[in-house]
């Protein structure tokens, strides 16, 4: 019992203490995905200067080297930085892009590793997003 009363304790301080990243994530972690607080932080998540950095690293271009890479221009850093923030791939991505990079998915071209390697990062993020989509959409928190 002591425990969940320090662990309430710790979500209030967080969530009256945080910025935009960590109250989006809290938001979710509690389920609370449709009130008008969790939109406005999301809004406010969205203005942020390090997420429109973020976003503007986001290849337009996509092809092998654009994908895998060091630099904060490829698209396993720049989306995978974005995701960690909590936003939603479809405020990641214009559906136009979105095509582009399923496309490159599809197509599979070479049978190198490095081929293999980015078609399996890029085909992993819509995995990813497909089944957020669904366990959103099911009501579950993910606090269980």
């Amino acid at each position: 019992m002591g425990h969940d009363t320090a662990r309430e304790k710790q979500l209030v301080f967080l969530q009256q203490n945080c910025g935009a990243t960590i109250k989006n994530l809290l938001f979710k972690h509690l389920g609370d995905h449709d009130s008008r607080e969790f939109k406005a932080n999301y809004a406010d998540l969205l203005e942020l200067a390090e997420v429109a950095y973020w976003k503007s690293q986001v290849p337009t271009t996509v092809e092998m080297p654009t994908i895998m890479g060091s630099s904060d221009a490829c698209f396993e850093n720049s989306f995978g930085r974005l995701l960690s923030f909590g936003i939603e791939a479809e405020d990641i991505l214009s559906p136009d892009l979105f095509k582009h990079y399923l496309n490159f998915v599809q197509k599979g071209q070479g049978a190198d590793i490095y081929d293999a390697l980015t078609r399996y990062l890029v085909a992993g993020v819509f995995v990813y997003r497909e089944l957020l989509r669904r366990f959103s959409a099911s009501g579950c928190s993910g606090s269980n």
